[in-house]
C-alpha cells in the first residue's frame, strides 16, 4: 500500500508530498513471504503424510497461516486456511489404518481446531490492522490539511506548545494559590521562566510579515512576542480555565518596533491539548479598517432596507385599498343606474350611497393605520363584537358574494364575546380570508362560506373560515405566509401575509390547514380582555362605528 499525501509546511511555504511505503508491502517482501510460506505448507503436508506420529503435525499449518498473513488481504488468508485444512484431512486419509482409527482421528480434530482458531485470530488481527492503517491515513490527511489551512490563513497565526505551562500553573493551583497576577508581579524571574515554558512551535506567513521575522525558526531571544502585561493575561486566562481568550495589547516585533494588537486563542478542553494552542494576533489599524468598511456596510445596508420597505409598504397599500376603492366604484354605479331609472329608487339610491360612505371611511381607516404604523404609535384598541364584525363584513361583500352565489353561514357558540381590538385591522383579515375562499369557490359545485366563532379558552377566541373548495395545494403550508408568494395569476401575494403580521402584532394568530372532507380552513385566533359593563361596550362600538 502506498500513501501519496500533500502537506504544506506553514514555515516556509514550500509544498512536500509524503509518501509513505511500508515495508510489508514492497513486492520483493511479499514475493518472499509468499514463496517461504509455499515451501513451508509443502514441507508440513509431506510430513503429516508419510511420518507415522501420535503428535498431530498439521498443527504447523498454522505457521504457514502466519506467513501469509503478512503479504496477503482477508480473503486470500481464508483461502489459504482452507486449502491448509483440505491438506490435512487428505493426508489423514492417505495414512488412515497407520495408528489407529480413534488416534487419527483426534490428531486430526486438534489439528483442524488449532487451524480454525489461527485463522479467526488472523482474520480480525487483519481488520484490525486495515482500521488502523486507514486511521493513520486520515490522521495524515487531516495534518495536511491543517498545515494548508494554517499556512495559507490570511490572519496572522502562531503556534504555541503550551503543555508545560499549563503543568507548571496547575501545580500552583493545587498549592493554593488564588492570585496569580500578583503571583507573577511579585518576582520579575518567575514572569520569564514562565515565558520560556511557553514554546512557540509554528508561525504561518502573515504571521512572519507582522511581526517581521525571515522564519519560524528565529532563535528565541530574536522571535516576536507579545507584552509582559498581555502574556501575564493569557496565564491568568490558562490558570482560569477559560476556553476563549481575547485580550488588546502590544506586539514586539523582531525588529524591534511595538505595535498595537488584538490577541486572540481558543483553549483545548483537555491537558493534552495544550501542545498545539494556535494564537490570532490581528494589528489594531487592520481592526479599524475592518470596521471602518463594516459601519459603511451597514449605512449601506440600512439605506437599502428602508427602500425595500418603501416599496413593501407601497405593495401593501395598493393591496388594501384595491378592494374599498373598487367597492366605491362599484356603488358609484349602481347609485348612477337607480338614478337614471324612470322614476329614480331613491330607497336603493339611499343605500348604495351609505355603502360608498362605509367604504369610504373604510379606506380613510385604512391609510390612518398606516400612518400610525410608520410614525410608531400604537393603535386605539376598541371594544369590538366579532358576531357584528362578521355582519358588518358581510354587507360589505353582499354584492360580490350574490354575484357568485355563495351562502354565508354564521355560527356563533360565543353568545356574542368581546374583545379589544383595532376594528379596521380585524376587518381586513376577514375580508381578505372571505375574498381567497369566494374566489377559490369558483369552480366548486358546493358554494358555502362557513364562518364559527368559539372560545379557545378564557383568554382567546377562534375565529374559522371554511371554504368548499379544492383545498390548499400540497406545499408547505408555511409558505402560503409568505410575502409575495401567490398562486393567483393576477395576485400580489400580500394578503395572508399582512394578515398574519396583523394578528401576530396583537398578540393573536393565524393558521391555514386543509379540512378533511374538502376545501380549505383558516382560523384566527385573537386575546380576549375582559369588559365589565356590556351596555357600556356597545355604546363604545355603536360610537367607534358612527365616527
Amino acid at each position: 500500500m502506498t500513501l501519496n499525501i500533500p502537506l504544506q509546511q506553514p514555515f516556509d511555504g514550500d509544498v512536500m508530498c509524503a509518501t509513505v511505503t511500508p515495508t510489508s508491502t514492497r513486492p520483493s517482501y511479499l514475493l518472499a513471504i509468499r514463496g517461504s510460506a509455499v515451501m513451508l505448507g509443502v514441507a508440513v503436508f509431506f510430513a503429516d503424510t508419510f511420518i507415522h506420529s501420535t503428535v498431530p503435525i498439521a498443527v504447523l499449518y498454522a505457521a504457514v497461516l502466519a506467513l501469509f498473513n503478512e503479504a496477503a488481504s482477508n480473503r486470500r488468508i481464508i483461502l489459504s486456511g482452507l486449502v491448509c485444512a483440505s491438506l490435512a484431512i487428505i493426508s489423514k486419509c492417505y495414512s488412515y489404518g497407520s495408528m489407529g482409527a480413534i488416534a487419527e482421528l483426534t490428531s486430526l480434530g486438534v489439528s483442524l481446531s488449532a487451524l480454525t482458531s489461527v485463522l479467526w485470530l488472523l482474520v480480525r488481527n487483519a481488520g484490525a490492522r486495515e482500521a488502523l492503517v486507514e486511521c493513520s491515513s486520515d490522521l495524515l490527511r487531516s495534518e495536511g490539511r491543517y498545515k494548508a489551512i494554517f499556512s495559507d490563513s490570511r490572519t496572522a497565526l502562531w503556534e504555541y506548545d503550551y503543555s508545560v505551562l499549563k503543568q507548571r500553573l496547575h501545580e500552583l493551583e493545587v498549592d493554593g494559590l488564588s492570585d496569580l497576577r500578583a503571583y507573577l508581579r511579585s518576582d520579575p524571574s518567575i514572569l520569564r521562566e514562565y515565558r520560556n515554558c511557553a514554546r512557540r512551535t509554528a508561525a504561518n506567513r502573515e504571521a512572519l510579515a507582522v511581526s517581521g521575522e525571515r522564519s519560524h525558526s528565529e532563535p528565541f531571544h530574536q522571535q516576536a512576542r507579545e507584552d509582559e502585561e498581555t502574556f501575564v493575561e493569557i496565564l491568568n486566562a490558562i490558570f482560569s480555565g477559560l476556553t476563549r481568550f481575547e485580550c488588546n495589547g502590544t506586539l514586539l516585533t523582531a525588529v524591534g518596533e511595538a505595535k498595537p494588537a488584538v490577541f486572540r486563542i481558543c483553549f483545548p478542553e483537555t491537558p493534552k491539548g495544550f501542545k498545539r494552542v494556535v494564537m490570532d494576533i490581528a494589528e489594531i489599524a487592520e481592526c479599524g479598517s475592518f470596521k471602518s468598511s463594516l459601519l459603511e456596510t451597514r449605512t449601506e445596508l440600512f439605506q437599502a432596507s428602508r427602500a425595500a420597505t418603501v416599496g413593501v409598504l407601497s405593495a401593501s397599500l395598493s393591496h388594501e385599498l384595491s378592494q374599498p376603492l373598487g367597492a366605491i366604484i362599484l356603488n358609484a354605479q349602481i347609485l348612477l343606474r337607480w338614478l337614471a331609472h324612470t322614476p329614480p329608487q331613491l330607497d336603493a339610491v339611499k343605500r348604495a350611497a351609505e355603502r360608498l360612505v362605509q367604504n369610504g371611511e373604510r379606506a380613510s381607516l385604512i391609510v390612518k393605520n398606516t400612518r400610525m404604523m410608520l410614525l410608531n404609535k400604537a393603535p386605539l384598541l376598541q371594544p369590538v363584537e366579532l358576531s357584528r364584525l362578521i355582519k358588518d363584513t358581510q354587507i360589505l361583500l353582499e354584492h360580490d358574494l350574490l354575484q357568485d352565489d355563495i351562502e354565508i353561514v354564521i355560527q356563533d357558540r360565543t353568545s356574542g364575546c368581546w374583545v379589544k381590538a383595532v376594528h379596521i385591522e380585524l376587518q381586513q383579515v376577514l375580508i381578505n380570508l372571505i375574498t381567497n375562499a369566494r374566489q377559490a369557490m369558483s369552480h366548486s359545485p358546493l358554494k358555502r362560506l362557513i364562518i364559527t366563532l368559539d372560545h379557545q379558552d378564557d383568554r382567546f377566541v377562534n375565529v374559522s373560515v371554511r371554504d368548499f373548495g379544492p383545498g390548499i395545494r400540497e406545499e408547505p403550508m408555511e409558505k402560503i405566509f409568505d410575502a409575495f408568494h401567490t398562486t393567483k395569476p393576477t395576485g400580489m401575494g400580500l394578503g395572508l401575509s399582512l394578515c398574519r403580521s396583523i394578528m401576530e402584532a396583537r398578540g393573536g394568530q393565524l393558521t391555514a390547514a386543509n379540512h378533511p372532507e374538502c376545501g380549505a380552513v383558516f382560523e384566527i385566533l385573537i386575546p380576549i380582555e375582559g369588559i365589565p359593563n356590556e351596555n357600556a361596550n356597545k355604546a363604545n362600538y355603536e360610537e367607534v362605528r358612527d365616527s
